[in-house]
C-alpha cells in the first residue's frame, strides 16, 4: 500500500468518481442476482491459479469507474477444519479487477461488467480470442487481501539474519 500527502489546493479541486452515487445499487443487485456469473468469473481468472473448480460466496464489494474488488471463499488446502467444526475451514481472497476502459455512467459500467462475465465465460468454455483475431492480454488484476495467515519469522522467535554479501 502507499500513500502520499495531497495539497489542500489539489483536493479541493478533485471531483468524486461518476458511479459514486448509484455504484452501491449495483454492486447490491448483481451480488443477488449474478451468482452463477460470479462463478465464472471466479474460476476463469483465479480457478487455476488456486486449484479450486467452485468457491463460496462470491461477491463484489465496491466499483468505481476503474473497476471491481471481488471477494470469495474457497476450501483450504491444507484440509485444516474450522475451530470446533468438522467443517473444511475456509480461505478468504479479494481481488481488484479493472476493467477494459473507465466506466463513466450506469449504462458503461453495466455494459463493461457484462463483457468481463462476457470473457470469463468465453474463457471457460474455450473460446480462443486468436480464433477472432482479437488477441488481448487478460484484465487487470491485483490480489487486495487474503484470509491465509503469513508467518512472521521475528514474531515466532526465529529472527533472520542478512549477512553482506
Amino acid at each position: 500500500v502507499t500513500t502520499c500527502w495531497v495539497a489542500p489546493l489539489e483536493f479541493s479541486k478533485a471531483e468524486s468518481d461518476p458511479l459514486a452515487a448509484f455504484s452501491q445499487d449495483l454492486v447490491d443487485e448483481w451480488n443477488e442476482s449474478r451468482q452463477d456469473d460470479y462463478q465464472s468469473l471466479a474460476q476463469a481468472f483465479f480457478g487455476e491459479d488456486l486449484g479450486v473448480e467452485s468457491v463460496d460466496s462470491p461477491r463484489i464489494t465496491f466499483m468505481d469507474r476503474f473497476g471491481f474488488d471481488f471477494r470469495f471463499r474457497f476450501p483450504r488446502k491444507d484440509g485444516q477444519k474450522s475451530s470446533g467444526s468438522d467443517k473444511q475451514a475456509l480461505d478468504i481472497r479479494e481481488y481488484r479487477v479493472g476493467f477494459r476502459q473507465q466506466a463513466m455512467s450506469r449504462e458503461e459500467a453495466q455494459s463493461s461488467m457484462f463483457k468481463m462475465l462476457q470473457e470469463a465465460w468465453e474463457k471457460n468454455h474455450g473460446f480462443d480470442d486468436d480464433e477472432w483475431g482479437e488477441s488481448r492480454s487478460p484484465p487487470f488484476i491485483l490480489k487486495r487481501a487474503t484470509d491465509k495467515k503469513i508467518e512472521d519469522p521475528v514474531a515466532a522467535g526465529r529472527p533472520t539474519t542478512v549477512r553482506p554479501a
